[in-house]
């Protein structure tokens, strides 16, 4: 429900998803953003951050999905990165 809404603003260029799963674990996380994704046929790149338990687990997650999902580091990298997808660049 929340990529829903977020999209209805027609104005949004990407959507930054940041997680520090301390008691929810990042794969379960993941997977949850994944099947949004494709739920809601998001057209616009999502930018993850997972750091916690199982955040290697939900990356690999990101990774294997055929989603359009850029999975960073660090909240800065994730910051940085989806302001340059909302501005068109994509160096």
């Amino acid at each position: 429900r929340a990529f829903s809404l977020i999209l209805s603003d027609d104005q949004v260029k990407a959507i930054l998803v940041n997680i520090f799963g301390g008691i929810v674990r990042c794969d379960v996380i993941a997977e949850g953003i994944v099947q949004a994704i494709q739920d809601v046929h998001v057209g616009v790149p999502v930018v993850v951050r997972l750091e916690g338990t199982n955040a290697e687990k939900g990356k690999a997650i990101l990774d294997q999905a055929s989603v359009d999902v850029v999975a960073t580091e660090s909240l800065s990298d994730a910051a940085q990165t989806a302001v340059n997808i909302a501005a068109g660049d994509t160096e």
